[in-house]
Formats: structure tokens, sequence, C-alpha cells
């Protein structure tokens, strides 16, 4: 009895992974990809007759310590004065809807190294 109790024990404290909020369907990595281009398009509009380019655009993607699915993007941009600056965009799977996912983070660093 003890060993069936023991048994039932450490097999229900294994976490379940199908419970997991998943994202909508059409939220895939690549249209993490084209969202965080777009998001970092509206937030640096700002700065006119400034031009941006992008050296770098990276994807993570994880489950987080709250069990849901999450999606990171890191872009690395340069303009005319400055080099190296990154802008970040992070995704919860519980924060998106079947019609709109929006980040939970947005942040665009300093920048490291001007010209």
């Amino acid at each position: 009895m003890k060993k069936i109790i023991f048994f039932l024990t450490v097999l229900l404290s294994i976490p379940t992974y199908s419970n997991i909020a998943k994202f909508p369907p059409w939220f895939s990595p690549n249209s993490a990809k084209i969202y965080a281009i777009k998001h970092f398009i509206t937030e640096m509009s700002i700065e006119k007759e400034t031009l941006y380019q992008i050296s770098e655009l990276d994807l993570t993607q994880k489950i987080l310590e709250s069990g849901e699915k999450g999606i990171e993007v890191n872009l690395l941009f340069k303009t005319d004065k400055c080099i190296g600056r990154k802008a970040i965009f992070k995704w919860r799977s519980s924060q998106c809807s079947n019609l709109k996912c929006k980040p939970y983070l947005e942040e665009i660093g300093k920048c490291p190294q001007t010209i």
C-alpha cells in the first residue's frame, strides 16, 4: 500500500505540459518576428529623418516559470549615429487572444557605442 501511495504521489507531482496555454494558430515564430519589426517601427517613428539598419534578429521560444509559452525577439540595430542598439519584445501565450497578441514587454535600449 505504501508503494502505491508513493508511486501515485510521484506520478501526480510530475508537471503536465498538456495544460500549457498555447499561442493562437496565427501567431507563429515567423509572425512574432514580423510583429517585432512592426512594433520596432512604431516605437522608433518618433526619431524622424533617421535610417535604421537591423543587423541581427534572434528569436527564442521557452516555457516560462508560470507554465505558459513565451517568445522573445531581440533586434540589434544601428543608425548613422549609433552601433549595437538593442530592442527586445516578449510575448506570453496567456496574454494572446484569437484576434490580438500584444507583447508584454517592449524595451528599446540606449546606444552603447556612438559613431
